[in-house]
């Protein structure tokens, strides 16, 4: 899997600016809307929900997300099937590379809900430019730091998340959420540098050196867990 922070979005025309003008407050639903896609994780009478379709190249993206607190800070995570999974912070926008199918869900803890308002466009993608100041200030705030999902599904198959580490770094579980009708606690399990074994929610552990950060997930599936590494 390829993790890309908000850094690398800059190389497939970010557009790191507010989006209040173009998208709809960032109430949290738990339903289907024209013009977005939706995902919500640990909404009470409902089951998470991840959305995904096919896009176009250059398609825009702009996020709205809401989430229990603010460490980490609310943000969609947009999973392309080709060209990799981007973690995008609320209220920013960035364009589809290619030509791809995307998969929607969400970063922050549970109870989390992120809907991205999906806005097709046929102009070509410009060639990498120079970032603006003010853009440049917003990707300070997360560069450095990478996403990494797992899921398991209900018949037990299982989709790690894994990410290149060049040295000691700092890993937590963000959320972990699973079947509870038989008591199960959904937790991380993390395989690192230094470390192998369940990380609890809101938990973070240190690695050894360099490396592969490998997450799946502990609890009874259908399950997703997500885990930051600093």
């Amino acid at each position: 899997m390829t993790i890309r922070t908000t850094k690398a979005l800059a190389l497939v025309g970010c557009v790191a600016v507010a989006i209040q003008a173009n998208c709809a407050r960032a109430d949290c639903t738990t339903q289907q809307q024209d013009g977005f896609m939706n995902s919500w994780a640990g909404q009470q009478g409902t089951t998470d929900h991840s959305e995904s379709r096919s896009v176009t190249k250059g398609t825009h993206f702009g996020c709205l997300a809401e989430a229990t607190g603010s460490s980490p800070p609310p943000a969609c995570i947009l999973a392309f099937e080709h060209n990799g999974t981007y973690t995008l912070p609320q209220r920013n926008a960035m364009r589809a590379p290619e030509d791809d199918s995307v998969t929607l869900s969400c970063l922050g803890k549970a109870p989390t809900c992120c809907k991205v308002q999906v806005t097709p466009d046929p102009k070509p993608l410009p060639k990498p430019a120079a970032v603006t100041q003010v853009e440049s200030s917003r990707l300070k705030l997360t560069a450095g730091v990478q996403t990494i999902v797992s899921t398991t599904s209900a018949n037990g198959n299982t989709n790690p998340g894994r990410a290149p580490i060049k040295g000691p770094s700092s890993v937590t579980c963000v959320s972990a959420v699973g079947n509870t009708q038989q008591g199960y606690k959904a937790s991380c399990n993390i395989d690192a540098p230094g470390h192998f074994g369940p990380v609890d929610v809101n938990q973070t552990i240190g690695t050894s050196g360099a490396g592969t950060v490998t997450l799946t997930c502990n609890g009874q599936a259908p399950l997703r867990c997500v885990a930051t590494i600093h």
